[in-house]
């Protein structure tokens, strides 16, 4: 048999376009239950019934159809209902402002009590723990949310910050190797001048500052060596970004930060060191 959610008359009531309907009366079926509450909150609204006391309800079961007398399913929502407001009342006197919103006051919980016919005591007895485990497993939730969020405006305040900063940019070619990866970027000399870092204490840690002293002797056969070797090893705080932007040549950008420190280690500092490998960008 299917399952289904229906419309069921909770009281003896004057429904229009129904007539006189029987507690149990099966108003209508649904296969959505938002569309079922919906129809049940016209129908409580037609016939001026109270939040607190409806007399109509949204109950599942199976093999239910439209006009049937169901005076047990009645029973069964009546008795869900209940439960939910002896648990919504028993979480207002745990937590009064458990919803988020304006705290349930001390009177209104009286007149929810009023409405159970229930005392303090009898409703602790059978739902207090429950509304703990409740109130338990939703501010769990609640800090799990928070957390994703904070996580969220972080990336997104990161990615802000990254796209707001002022970046070089060379056009670099991309292709596979040995089943890996590798990159080729020509950066004229005059924006590695601009790049070059050794001892800026704002862009170049102290340990790598007290590795050497720079030696202004050996500058000019620096300067030979790198104009009869084009190649050079940087080694880099970040990795840069490719960024692909024809898929047939494989042509990219590279982008690099200016504010990150590079170093062009010389002599057996260099062998120690590596360009940390690109970022693949979109």
């Amino acid at each position: 048999m299917a399952t289904k959610t229906c419309v069921i008359a909770l009281d003896r009531t004057f429904l229009t376009g129904e007539g006189l309907v029987d507690k149990g009366h099966v108003v209508s079926t649904h296969s959505e239950e938002h569309t079922a509450r919906e129809k049940a909150e016209k129908c409580n609204k037609a016939t001026r019934a109270s939040a607190a006391k409806p007399f109509f309800g949204v109950v599942t079961a199976e093999g239910v159809a439209r006009g049937d007398a169901r005076p047990d399913l009645a029973d069964q929502c009546v008795a869900a209902k209940f439960d939910a407001d002896a648990v919504f009342t028993m979480k207002c006197i745990l937590h009064p402002g458990w919803t988020g919103g304006k705290e349930v006051t001390d009177e209104e919980i009286g007149w929810r009590l009023e409405a159970l016919q229930l005392t303090v005591d009898e409703l602790r007895d059978r739902y207090e723990d429950r509304a703990r485990e409740e109130l338990d497993a939703m501010f769990v939730n609640r800090i799990a949310l928070a957390e994703s969020q904070a996580r969220v405006r972080a990336v997104g305040e990161l990615l802000t910050a990254e796209r707001s900063e002022f970046t070089y940019t060379f056009p670099a070619v991309a292709g596979m190797q040995a089943g890996r990866a590798y990159y080729a970027a020509q950066v004229p000399y005059s924006a590695l001048v601009r790049l070059f870092r050794f001892d800026e204490e704002d862009t170049v840690p102290a340990h790598l500052r007290a590795q050497r002293s720079l030696n202004e002797r050996r500058a000019e056969a620096i300067g030979e060596y790198l104009v009869e070797n084009p190649e050079a090893t940087s080694c880099r705080q970040s990795p840069p970004v490719f960024q692909l932007r024809c898929h047939l040549s494989r042509v990219s950008l590279r982008r690099r930060r200016p504010h990150r420190a590079a170093a062009y280690p010389d002599g057996r500092h260099a062998a120690d060191q590596r360009w940390p490998a690109p970022t693949q960008g979109h």
